[in-house]
Parts: C-alpha cells; sequence; structure tokens
C-alpha cells in the first residue's frame, strides 16, 4: 500500500486543481466572479506547472520515470502542432498572394470615386482609411441610414475646418461630423477626417467584399476575404485576403466560461490561446489586408494624412457641406408642414434634424405650431402625442418675446386637461415655462411634485425640469422652496442630477438656508462647483443660470 502511494504523483493535484476551477466556472453563479479575476488564464500556470513538476519527481526518483512520457507527449505533441500551425499559414499566405500576383486596375483618383459597399462589417471604416493612407482626396461608403444621400464621403480637414464642424450644430444635425485619428500609435492634432452624408457623382470604382470563415484544420481556422473591384465599364477584378491566429509556440490551454450578452448565454470553452491576429495575402489583420491589396491593384502608393499637411492648408475640405445642410433642412420643413397639416400623423425628434437651430424658420410657422400642438393634444393617441412634443421642443429654441405667448396657449391647453401624463409634455419646452412667471407656477407645480406614472410611481424625469422652471420662475415660485427641499433630500450630489438642479432653484427662490441643509452638504463631489453657486446665485441671478 505505501509503495502505491510513493508511485502516484503529487504533481497530480494541479490537474485536480484545473478541474475544480473549471467545474466552479462552469456555475454562472460563482463562474462570473472568477471571470473578472481572469480564471479561464489559470489553467496555463497550473497545467504546465502540473507538468513541469512531473518531471522533477520523475527525475528525483519520486515517481516512475514512466511518468516522463505524460509531459513529453503534452509539450513535444504541442510543438509539432504548433509548428504545423505556422507551415499552414505561410502555405495559405503564400497561395493568396500568387492569387492576386500581377492584378491591377487603372484608376485616377482626379476623375473616378471610390466606394465601398457596406455589406461586410469588415468593410466599416474603410472609405476613412483610405483617405487617411493613401493621396485620395474623398473616399466613399454605402450608408443608407441617411434620408438627404445613400452614401458617407470621407476627407481629410485641416484644424480650421475640424473646428467649424464641431463648433456648429447644423453640420451634426445634417449628419456631418468631424473624426480625429491616429498615426503610428500618436494622434494626429492638426487634422481630423470629415464625413457627410453625399452621393458620388461621375464615375465610380465600386469594392465589394465577401467574408468567410474556413475551418481549414483545427490547427488553422481562417477567415477568407473575396474582394471584387467593379470598374466604371463592367469590367470585374478579383482578389483574395484574409487573416488567421496561428498556435502560440508554448502551450497555453485556456479553459473558463463567459457571459456572451448577445445571445444572452453562460458559455464555457476550452482551448489553446493564439498568436495576434495576421493578415492573409497582405500584411494587416483585421481586413487591413484587403484594403492594402485594393489600393496596390489600383496602383496608390501609401501617404499617411500627417505627411500630405501642405496640401490641405486653406484647401475647404469638403466645399459641398453647406449643401448638404440645406437640403436636410428642406426635407426637415417638409416634414414639419405635414404635421401642421396633419397632427395625428407620426414624426420622431429626427425628422426634425437642423430645425432646431433655425429659430427664424420655426418663428414664421409659430401660430401653426401651436394650432397643430393643441389638435395633437386632442387627438390623444401615442404617435400624436410625440408629434406634439416634437412640436414643443421647436418652440423651446424661440427667444423670450417669441417663445412667450405662442407657450401662453399651449399651457392653457395642458392645463385644461384633467388627465396629465408625461407623453404630452417635451422636456425642453416644460423647463422654459417658468420664464413666463407666475401663470406657469400651478402647473409646474402639478407636474414637479403631483404627476404619476401609469403605476402610480413618481416620474423624476419629469420632475427635474419642472423644478428647472420653477428656477426660472424666481421669487414668485419661493412659496414652494419647501416642497423643492424635499425633493433635494431624497436624492444625491453623485447619483441624481435632480439634487444639482434642485439646489440652485433654492437659491435663486431666496431660500439659501434650505440649500444649506441637504444631506450631501459635505460631499466632496463636485464641491468647489456647489461652492461657487452657493456663492454667486441669488434670487437677482438671470433665469440662465437655473440651467446647470
Amino acid at each position: 500500500m505505501r509503495d502505491t502511494l510513493i508511485e502516484m504523483p503529487v504533481s497530480l493535484a494541479w490537474f485536480v486543481l484545473t478541474g475544480a476551477l473549471f467545474a466552479l466556472q462552469v456555475v454562472p453563479q460563482t463562474g462570473v466572479f472568477l471571470m473578472f479575476l481572469l480564471a479561464p488564464y489559470w489553467s496555463i500556470v497550473t497545467v504546465n506547472l502540473g507538468f513541469v513538476s512531473l518531471v522533477g519527481e520523475a527525475l528525483f526518483g519520486r515517481v516512475n520515470k514512466a511518468w516522463l512520457l505524460a509531459p513529453a507527449l503534452w509539450f513535444g505533441g504541442y510543438a509539432v502542432a504548433a509548428t504545423v500551425s505556422h507551415i499552414q499559414f505561410n502555405v495559405l499566405d503564400a497561395s493568396f498572394r500568387k492569387q492576386n500576383e500581377g492584378k491591377s486596375v487603372q484608376f485616377s483618383a482626379a476623375d473616378t470615386a471610390i466606394v465601398f459597399e457596406s455589406k461586410s462589417s469588415s468593410s466599416s471604416g474603410a472609405a476613412s482609411h483610405f483617405v487617411r493612407s493613401y493621396d485620395v482626396p474623398v473616399a466613399y461608403e454605402e450608408n443608407p441610414n441617411f434620408i438627404t444621400a445613400r452614401h458617407l464621403a470621407y476627407r481629410i480637414g485641416d484644424r480650421s475646418r475640424c473646428d467649424s464642424i464641431r463648433k456648429d450644430d447644423r453640420y451634426r444635425s445634417s449628419g456631418v461630423n468631424a473624426f480625429g485619428f491616429h498615426e503610428n500609435k500618436r494622434f494626429v492634432t492638426n487634422l481630423c477626417v470629415v464625413s457627410g452624408p453625399e452621393d458620388p457623382a461621375g464615375d465610380v470604382v465600386l469594392i465589394s467584399e465577401k467574408v468567410e470563415r474556413q475551418p481549414h484544420s483545427e490547427l488553422l481556422p481562417f477567415d477568407q476575404h473575396t474582394i471584387t473591384i467593379t470598374q466604371p465599364g463592367g469590367a470585374t477584378t478579383e482578389l483574395v485576403s484574409g487573416s488567421a491566429a496561428p498556435l502560440q509556440w508554448l502551450p497555453m490551454p485556456v479553459m473558463g466560461c463567459a457571459l456572451i450578452s448577445s445571445s444572452p448565454a453562460w458559455r464555457c470553452t476550452a482551448g489553446f490561446a493564439r498568436e495576434s491576429l495576421q493578415g492573409l495575402g497582405a500584411p494587416g489583420a483585421y481586413g487591413s489586408a484587403g484594403l492594402a491589396l485594393v489600393a496596390k491593384t489600383l496602383g496608390l502608393r501609401e501617404s499617411p494624412a500627417s505627411e500630405r499637411l501642405a496640401s490641405f492648408a486653406g484647401r475647404q475640405a469638403a466645399p459641398n457641406l453647406e449643401p448638404i445642410i440645406e437640403q436636410r433642412l428642406r426635407v426637415t420643413l417638409g416634414v414639419l408642414d405635414r404635421v401642421i397639416a396633419d397632427p395625428g400623423a407620426a414624426s420622431t425628434i429626427h425628422d426634425y434634424a437642423g430645425l432646431h437651430q433655425r429659430p427664424d424658420l420655426i418663428s414664421r410657422r409659430a401660430p401653426e405650431i401651436v394650432t397643430a400642438i393643441v389638435a395633437a393634444l386632442d387627438i390623444g393617441h401615442s404617435k400624436s402625442l410625440e408629434t406634439g412634443r416634437n412640436l414643443q421642443a421647436l418652440l423651446a429654441v424661440l427667444p423670450f418675446a417669441e417663445f412667450e405667448p405662442h407657450a401662453s396657449v399651449v399651457l392653457g391647453s395642458l392645463e385644461a386637461r384633467s388627465k396629465m401624463t408625461e407623453y404630452m409634455i417635451d422636456h425642453r419646452f416644460l423647463a422654459r415655462l417658468g420664464e413666463l412667471g407666475g401663470t406657469s407656477l400651478s402647473f409646474l407645480e402639478r407636474v414637479a411634485f403631483e404627476l404619476r406614472g401609469p403605476k402610480g410611481q413618481s416620474l423624476r424625469t419629469y420632475t427635474l425640469p419642472a423644478i428647472e422652471g420653477l428656477c426660472k420662475a424666481g421669487r414668485d415660485a419661493a412659496h414652494l422652496a419647501e416642497r423643492i427641499a424635499v425633493v433635494m433630500n431624497a436624492s444625491g450630489r453623485r447619483t441624481d442630477g435632480l439634487y444639482t438642479t434642485a439646489f440652485v432653484a433654492l437659491l435663486r427662490l431666496g431660500r439659501p438656508d434650505l440649500a444649506d441643509i441637504g444631506p450631501d452638504k459635505a460631499s466632496p463631489y463636485r464641491a468647489r462647483e456647489y461652492q461657487t453657486w452657493r456663492r454667486t446665485i441669488t434670487s437677482d441671478s438671470p433665469s440662465s443660470a437655473c440651467r446647470v
């Protein structure tokens, strides 16, 4: 009995430990905590340490030397598998390069546009990559999500163009954006990528891609990318690229479970860690190998944007940006005219893009907008109420002199309704009602403290803009200070913007004494800002102080 125990390797405890850890991960209740502790990677240490210690036990005579066969098979067998995996990668890479050899397409960036299809997820960002990496003035990507165009155009812009786009809300509402980017792991500070909805004019070279997962072997699964370049005359050229990750040279067994949010499911796997993903047919992973092939086939040489900085100085990155804005605005005004004529028609906040930055256009239609809001409230179904809220948001951008008479009519319609729901009011419109003074107080009080959801719950999302409205009413709302203090005391600085809004409202209502007794008065969270508000906001402060 004693000899048998001596022959049993103590090293087997490492494998028992590995199995126990994996079993604990299979159970979601314990596995989720182990997942955060990176437990799937612990097996790399426990399994390899088990085999190494088994070698030590055999060499030092602790167990029979026949046990050396197990680590020999483990490390030797894995070395063979890793070698085969790398050989397969090299063979595939050479095969893809051979298929692409000698292929070229006549292309001139001056009179032909590059367009990338959007069917493959690996094509996402391809147009942006091209204008950043090659001397191409513009590249297009299919994008059917815009009303004004079926493509997004990408260009490089200099700092002045980037700043003007970022500071002007008209651009963003029309789908025009400016993005920063990196080169060689460094952020480029004086350039940006400008994107906006625009369809190409003239001749087009269309780049389409099909991605297929190829099992090839268990040692080297890979993705194959079949890229088709379609020239203006219809002639096509096919390229092949892909990506794969060979096995690491040392065995790195990974065993564990993780939450798959897309399913959702708790999924357990076991396998060997691989090297980082590498391109097949050309250098670069995650689709960049295919882009490099496309550029080579089109005769484009790599030219980083930062090295072409001089060519962007003073150049309009996208001279047609203003027409994009005007086109989007025409569509928006068409939606507005439609819902004015039929307040029961469905519309979303996205249908009014660009109009919030043009109070002059809203002012011309303000009387009709007010009539449509009242009619939408009278119709009362979900579509009309959403349309009514969107129209209220338009009124909220008007200057006070124009806002006051129109808002008073809408306020009267809202007050006359015995049953109020949160779906009837826009947040921005609600917050501005306080500027009407005493005439809006009873309605704001009702929304802030009495409005309830379908299950009787307090509608805190409406409480905040209503209290902001009371803040704007100033001294007229001073008699409601105690009720505002109750709301503040029920919230907290760190987790609730309602606390901030109520705090500032109490100051402007002339009740700093109530603001000072908040439960978080000693909290360090944004302490400097709270101290500044406490020192500077009084009942004489302008209503703009209420927006924090």
